[in-house]
């Protein structure tokens, strides 16, 4: 018991240093966001390399990226919206990022592996990193 008081004393005098460290950690984290996005926004092609062509252009479609989170049950799993494959942007063994084209109805993710199958209701998505739990 003796020990227990001696280590509750220890962090509540190195509580700063425990909350300093943390928004540190923090900090890094959202530089690091930073960095990676600026990164690949430089990737992109500029307009200015764009080719102008005389054709008529059509106007692009607008795109938007979802966040399916998984049960590890579901890792490696076939990501569907709308009975199509998904175009994975990004993918973790449980986080999958895909993109979805705007529509003014509701998108169906799916998500299947072996004979496991989720699917989540029509979802109409209007902004970027909507986070969707297919599975629950």
């Amino acid at each position: 018991m003796n020990n227990l008081c001696r280590l509750k004393e220890l962090i509540l005098k190195y509580k700063w240093i425990f909350t300093g460290t943390a928004v540190v950690i923090g900090f890094i984290a959202s530089l690091i966001t930073l960095f990676d996005h600026y990164e690949k926004k430089e990737a992109a092609p500029s307009d200015l390399e764009q080719d102008n062509s005389s054709e008529a252009e059509t106007p692009s479609a607008t795109f938007y990226t979802v966040k399916l989170l998984l049960p590890a049950r579901m890792s490696g799993a076939k990501i569907f919206v709308d009975g199509q494959p998904a175009t994975v942007t990004d993918q973790a063994s449980t986080v999958i990022t895909v993109q979805v084209e705007q529509k003014t109805i509701g998108h169906q993710f799916t998500v299947r592996k072996g004979e496991a199958v989720c699917t989540q209701p029509p979802q109409l998505i209007r902004e970027n990193n909507v986070i969707i739990h297919p599975c629950q």
